[in-house]
């Protein structure tokens, strides 16, 4: 055993000499605070926690050779580990962290913060993506070939598969896995940032990462493919430092292991994650030789993803895989206008460019929790407060990646080999996040890659420290634990508006939900109406991109494809979708009016053929909306027949109709046809045909006439209503009139129908209005029928907004019209 030797401690005026003598810069700068030390036996040299090896210019190597004699000296003194802890940056700074005391620490923030949010908040597309897949998984499908898979690499999926198969398929066992992976990813910054600066600012360090989860958010949050990408090259690095400066065959074979699995979650993350762990053996050889290390690490990747290949070659989905994770992202990035790093000018006025992707550049824990109120307020509308924050911010990791490599340069000689190698290593991987950081360049793909930088700034910031005085040491150490109180108190008070947010409990099958208010209502109707009117053990579509839906619902997704994207895999997966909507005969689907039509395009332009055999097969059967700005769910319903023959469908006679303006002063003048053309036109909106009628503001009215001959028994058959892609808007809001009249030969006009409505501001209206008017008072009769429309404003006046969905005349016969009445 190891033998304590303590020394006495130096007198008061002693310690101020020495401090004294270290501030003038007199010996090493690394030793200026001298080290707790340990006597160790002839025999117990590897049981030294850790050794410091000072270098100093060209003295280096004969320093590193008289040490090494040293070490198998009997009664050798050998710094304990952490005694780099007194290295520049906390000279003089009292009580310098133990590296066990700071791991305790990390660990207690990171469950503390995250403990009380886990299961708070909700993400209908990505999150319920990755967990719908899991269970399709777990339902006997292989990816590729039974299930359309947007992009990503199986690793994830199946990872999850195996957590849901042990623990039960739940967002709560989900949550619980994505709270273990930061935990840990965690303690391996603090690991990390403890090989390039002393313990302090390493505790520091992983502190701020702690509070970077709040920012980073939804990652982190969630189980992603992203995050359990950089997860596993996080480990592979942390696991090479820790045998730095010459890491061992076996951990070179591990790190390969994570590495392969790092690019089994994410191809481009984990792809440039893998190289920069094969240049370490390269850059840094291990005792076996550069070449040696390189094979072992590359073939203990090759040995993670080859098992992989093999599954789905012998399951016949490989080419499935290639189309869908090679050729697909390829041609997307090709064809698909994706944000890029925001313009840096202008920076001090506001940018238009950049505020039309406000939803994609702005941190996503703002826009969750805060976005009514800042659009609304002055410091959004009236200044460049936030191009001035945020801009910088995604060039930040490229100049912070440059200084820190040029400092390391600079100060190489002064470094001790571990401690440079760790350099080394962590800017290789900072320099591969920053090539995975693809388009979109976007805020959550920004900060999900943002990490190795956090530790480069501390990095800078310790070694500045460390060449200053004293006292610009300690008022430094003062701001920066000042610095890292208030992030903490920030990423804490986003926590509590978050859970406050979120106060709104929800149990279904997949798992018990803390959503808001919104979330909770309209999810709690859905899975009432499902469990309602869909038999147990169907499918359960849902368009375009809400997959968490059915996973929290526990329904099979009844198509290989659920998640709709503006580029697809391949040129006839909607009539494959198709096929698969009519071999299930599924009767209920669910649609989300509310969508990402910014960034990833209406669900009809990416799949026009699946939409319109929607359209044809399936009618809006309830909406699920609450308020006036919140999430809108629909469901679907198959279309029921007419009661008898259809003799007059009025879109098929527009040619033969007339549209007039009512300026409602007495003054009607009659469009000629290639004006009343731009006003009205057949459409196909969610889930009808339509004629779209442009409306008046009032008193004024359009009318659209029609004449019609109209048969004995005959009903005009229409639906009536708003675009349901124009019922969510916070501004530039219009209720709409409807109105429908007969005009006889005689002069004589009767109302059939007049209707309010005013979906923008009333949830209650958002659906289509069916309405059957008996026409049999007018049998044998040519008249003329005009649909009236008016709106409240200006705002109601375009040509997209109003429609008369599928008007038509249908001869119901007398006994199922006694039957109906």
């Amino acid at each position: 055993m190891a033998e304590r030797a303590l020394r006495p401690r130096p007198a008061p005026r002693e310690r101020r000499a020495r401090g004294k003598q270290a501030d003038e810069g007199g010996g090493n700068p690394r030793q200026r605070c001298p080290p707790a030390e340990v006597r160790v036996a002839p025999g117990d040299r590897e049981r030294r926690l850790e050794e410091v090896e000072p270098e100093v210019g060209r003295d280096a190597e004969r320093d590193r050779g008289a040490d090494a004699e040293a070490a198998h000296a009997p009664g050798h003194r050998a710094p304990i580990r952490g005694a780099r802890a007194q290295g520049p940056a906390l000279c003089g700074t009292p009580g310098a962290v133990r590296p066990a005391f700071g791991r305790l620490i990390v660990l207690a923030a990171a469950l503390l913060l995250q403990l009380a949010i886990y299961d708070r908040w909700i993400g209908i597309l990505d999150e319920g993506f990755v967990l719908q897949t899991a269970t399709e998984i777990l339902r006997g499908k292989v990816l590729y070939r039974d299930v359309v898979i947007p992009a990503p690499f199986p690793g994830c999926f199946y990872l999850l598969a195996a957590v849901f198969r042990l623990f039960g398929p739940t967002l709560e066992v989900s949550r619980v896995l994505a709270v273990v992976v930061f935990t840990v990813m965690a303690l391996c910054v603090h690991r990390l940032a403890r090989a390039v600066m002393p313990p302090t600012p390493a505790l520091a360090t992983a502190l701020l990462f702690v509070a970077y989860r709040m920012w980073a958010f939804p990652h982190w949050h969630m189980v992603s493919y992203s995050t359990l990408g950089i997860f596993f090259a996080t480990l592979a690095v942390t696991l090479l430092v820790g045998g730095l400066p010459a890491p061992g065959i076996a951990r070179l074979a591990v790190a390969g292991a994570l590495g392969g699995a790092a690019l089994l979650c994410k191809q481009d993350s984990g792809a440039t994650a893998l190289l920069a762990l094969a240049i370490v053996p390269l850059a840094l050889p291990p005792a076996a030789g550069r070449l040696r290390g390189f094979l072992v690490l590359s073939l203990a990747a090759v040995a993670v993803g080859l098992p992989a290949l093999a599954y789905f070659w012998a399951a016949g989905a490989l080419s499935d895989m290639w189309a869908q994770t090679v050729v697909m992202p390829l041609r997307w990035a090709r064809t698909f206008p994706y944000p890029g790093l925001p313009a840096l000018r202008p920076l001090l006025v506001q940018d238009p460019a950049f505020r039309i992707q406000v939803f994609g550049y702005f941190p996503g824990i703002i826009i969750t929790l805060y976005w009514r109120e800042l659009s609304a307020s002055w410091l959004y509308r009236s200044t460049a407060f936030w191009e001035m924050c945020l801009k910088p911010l995604y060039y930040l990791p490229f100049a912070v990646a440059f200084a820190a490599a040029v400092l390391t340069w600079r100060r190489r000689a002064r470094l001790d080999r571990q401690e440079r190698a760790a350099r080394v290593v962590l800017l290789l991987l900072a320099a591969a996040f920053l090539l995975a950081f693809n388009k979109p360049r976007d805020w959550i793909h920004l900060m999900v890659l943002f990490y190795p930088t956090l530790i480069l700034i501390v990095m800078l910031v310790s070694d500045a420290l460390g060449r200053a005085p004293r006292l610009a040491r300690r008022a430094g150490a003062a701001v920066g634990w000042l610095v890292v109180g208030v992030a903490l108190a920030a990423s804490a008070w986003l926590a509590a508006d978050l859970r406050a947010y979120t106060a709104y409990t929800v149990a279904l099958p997949g798992g018990t939900v803390h959503v808001s208010e919104d979330e909770a209502d309209v999810l709690g109707e859905v899975g009432r109406y499902v469990e309602a009117n869909v038999p147990p053990g169907a499918p359960l579509p849902v368009f375009p991109y809400q997959p968490l839906i059915q996973f929290l619902l526990a329904r099979d997704a009844g198509t290989r494809a659920y998640v709709i994207w503006p580029v697809s895999p391949y040129p006839d997966l909607d009539r494959r979708l198709i096929a698969d909507l009519e071999r299930h005969d599924v009767g209920t689907v669910i649609y989300s009016v509310s969508q990402y039509s910014m960034n990833l395009r209406p669900f009809q332009e990416n799949a026009p053929e699946l939409f319109a055999h929607l359209v044809e097969r399936y009618e809006m059967a309830k909406t699920f909306s609450m308020r006036p700005w919140g999430l809108i769910l629909t469901a679907l319903g198959r279309r029921d027949p007419d009661p008898g023959p259809v003799v007059f469908r009025f879109a098929e006679h527009l040619p033969e109709a007339a549209l007039a303006l009512d300026s409602g002063d007495g003054v009607v003048r009659t469009l000629a046809a290639a004006e009343g053309r731009a006003l009205v036109g057949a459409a196909t909106w969610p889930f009808e045909p339509v004629i779209a009628q442009q409306p008046t503001r009032r008193p004024g009215t359009s009318i659209l006439r029609f004449p019609v001959e109209v048969p004995p028994h005959a009903h005009l058959r229409l639906a009536y209503g708003m675009n349901p892609d124009r019922w969510l808007t916070a501004i530039n809001q219009s209720e709409l009139r409807f109105s429908i009249d007969v005009e006889t030969a005689a002069g004589e006009t009767t109302r059939l129908l007049d209707a309010t409505i005013d979906p923008q501001r009333r949830p209650e209206d958002r659906r289509w209005r069916k309405a059957d008017l008996d026409l049999a008072a007018y049998a044998g009769q040519r008249v003329h029928l005009a649909f009236r429309l008016s709106a409240q404003n200006g705002f109601g006046e375009r040509p997209d907004l109003a429609g008369w969905a599928d008007p038509r005349l249908v001869v119901v016969p007398p006994a199922a019209d006694a039957g109906a009445g």
